[in-house]
């Protein structure tokens, strides 16, 4: 059924929360608890496109999720396993963001909107990174 468009020609965007830091474990279970509540919000409603061999996971976070425990500090941080945070972030050293950036484009994604950390300081920090260590590496 034509459409008028060539396949391929509609831009993809893509957006998630980024966040980079020196240490990789460091900076990913800082970011757990803005992921839960970004995952939370998503999961509420269906778990499209979740792979059948994480569905028990992705349930067990849903069923766990403490929706009066926000912020920050939210304990429900503890609830995000790495295929969670994987999902909803590009999360990592710089490195580790500039390959999943790499993936991302070999996809077809040509625009990325990047949600952020809570905290104005760590949000700073983030777009400082990114325009310093990772735009130059992937292209901008």
């Amino acid at each position: 059924m034509p459409t008028g468009r060539s396949p391929g020609s509609t831009p993809i965007w893509v957006d998630g929360l980024v966040s980079v830091g020196s240490d990789r474990e460091t900076t990913r279970d800082a970011i757990r608890p803005r992921i839960a509540s970004l995952a939370n919000q998503n999961f509420r409603v269906a778990y499209h496109g979740v792979p059948e061999t994480r569905l028990a996971e992705v349930r067990a976070f849903r069923e766990a999720y403490d929706e009066t425990d926000l912020g920050p500090n939210s304990r429900n941080g503890r609830l995000v396993t790495d295929y969670i945070l994987d999902r909803f972030g590009i999360i990592g050293t710089p490195a580790d963001v500039v390959a999943r950036f790499e993936v991302l484009a070999e996809q077809g994604v040509r625009t990325f909107v990047i949600a952020q950390p809570f905290a104005q300081a760590e949000r700073d920090k983030v777009l400082e990174t990114v325009g310093r260590e990772v735009i130059p590496r992937v292209g901008g």
